[in-house]
């Protein structure tokens, strides 16, 4: 394993220890290897409480924004219910008004959580979720609940499903700025290590960290 994926892994393994307090089962380890949000008509934002968003645009992605993190499948111990956990981050996306003229707006340091239900050993979404999403909005921290939806990851049938996958937060509840926004994502993956040994890489970095101390 290279040494900038077992980072990443550990990094993601650390940052998300208070989402994941619950015991839960993970088919393997899925890392975000390329892609982000890319295509302009599928991120706006328009108008709070819009009754179509789409017909209604104020402000459009400018330039792709790369993402990082995971998308995982998996079960809590005792449940039969399948679920994919999803923990993407963006560093920065600025959004332009559709007309023209006024101020861009910049979201940085963005954290997309959520676990939605899935079919049965795959990454394709099977009933409405729901997620929250952090981060700053031309420079103020917000944090909003959102809609999840359309998490499809066309890959192998089996764990651990490297390929390409996308998914979409909002535009229901993704309020910011007096904006409803729709995030969408379509992201490369690549297969991690395997549970056990993620395990193992976290020790071993923690390890590491004391001895330097």
């Amino acid at each position: 394993m290279k040494p900038t994926l077992a980072l990443a892994v550990a990094g993601w393994f650390l940052s998300s220890s208070s989402a994941l307090a619950a015991p839960f089962i993970f088919n393997g380890i899925t890392v975000v290897s390329g892609g982000g949000l890319l295509a302009p008509n599928a991120n706006y934002g328009c108008p709070q409480g819009s009754a179509d968003c789409l017909s209604s645009l104020n402000f459009e992605l400018v330039s792709s924004a790369p993402a990082t993190g995971v998308i995982e499948e998996g079960y809590q111990p005792g449940s039969s219910v399948e679920v994919g956990w999803i923990s993407l981050q963006i560093a920065s996306a600025t959004f332009a008004p559709t007309s023209g003229s006024g101020p861009s707006i910049e979201f940085t340091n963005l954290d997309y959580e959520a676990f939605v239900p899935v079919q049965h050993l795959s990454l394709i979404q099977s009933a409405p979720g729901t997620g929250t999403i952090t981060g700053m909005v031309d420079g103020t921290p917000f944090s909003t609940t959102s809609a999840v939806y359309d998490l499809t990851c066309a890959s192998s049938a089996l764990p651990p499903f490297a390929g390409q996958c996308g998914v979409a937060f909002g535009p229901q509840l993704f309020t910011a700025e007096g904006e409803n926004w729709l995030h969408t994502f379509n992201v490369t993956t690549v297969a991690g290590p395997e549970p056990a040994l993620a395990g193992l890489v976290l020790l071993g970095l923690a390890g590491l960290a004391m001895r330097r101390r």
